[in-house]
């Protein structure tokens, strides 16, 4: 059984399965128990804290918050369990609707700006780790060399492009895992061009899924997302557009 445990209408935790916890008085310790063996609460996911349960006996003190469990299928609680994992603050405001909320609404909402959140963050991870992976470049020697894209070398192979702009016909660089050595001009060219179209890529496509991601208002929707997916034309960016053109010609 798979469940997501709220606490003040927002999802804290989700858990597979219940472990349920007793305070022993005589011992003034906290133990396992049955589900009827009296128990005051569940322990968390993490094992590092337990939540009492309304209607359960109380725990000898309030360190424990009151939470309420809600059954859900494994899919969500895969989902869930992802954005959790990230520990991002979910902030939820309040609909401008004269209507109120129910507490279900309130509940969904909080819980699809967290997945929602949790997962452009991961994309931007994964946009920013394509990145910095770098390029294979064939130069001048014929051979393939490969050059990482950190910000640092981003910053480096801008200084080295100022130098050929500057008139520098041989310039001092060196590849992943090799030794410095002299570039001609020529191949800093293509090392600086091919960088700039992993870069171009991989921002532009972020930027469109991210785009799409905030227009999607399903749980299961955002947690289907992953890096690479075909975005709908309407949240195609004309950047975007002319690339995906420009491979398929």
């Amino acid at each position: 059984m798979f469940y997501k445990v709220i606490y003040d209408k927002t999802v804290i935790d989700v858990l597979n399965g219940l472990i349920y916890i007793l305070y022993q008085p005589l011992n003034n310790i906290y133990l396992i128990c049955g589900a009827n063996d009296s128990p005051c609460g569940i322990q968390s996911s993490t094992q590092e804290t337990f939540y009492h349960l309304e209607g359960m006996n109380e725990f000898p003190n309030s360190d424990f918050k009151t939470v309420k469990l809600v059954e859900i299928d494994e899919e969500e609680y895969e989902i869930l369990k992802e954005a959790l994992g990230l520990n991002e603050e979910i902030i939820y405001d309040e609909p401008e609707e004269d209507t109120e909320p129910t507490d279900d609404e309130i509940i969904y909402d909080n819980t699809l700006e967290m997945v929602r959140n949790q997962k452009i963050k991961r994309m931007s991870a994964i946009c920013e780790q394509n990145i910095v992976n770098g390029i294979d470049v064939e130069l001048s020697d014929g051979d393939l060399h490969h050059f990482s894209l950190t910000v640092q070398d981003q910053l480096n192979l801008t200084s080295l492009f100022e130098l050929v702009k500057a008139g520098e016909t041989s310039i001092a660089y060196h590849a992943d895992g090799e030794l410095c050595k002299y570039y001609p001009a020529e191949d800093i060219i293509v090392i600086v061009n091919r960088a700039k179209e992993l870069i171009t890529y991989h921002t532009t496509y972020f930027n469109s899924l991210q785009s799409y991601i905030l227009a999607l208002d399903s749980i299961e929707a955002i947690g289907a997302i992953e890096y690479g997916v075909e975005i709908p034309a309407e949240y195609q960016s004309d950047i975007w557009k002319e690339i995906n053109q420009d491979e398929s010609d």
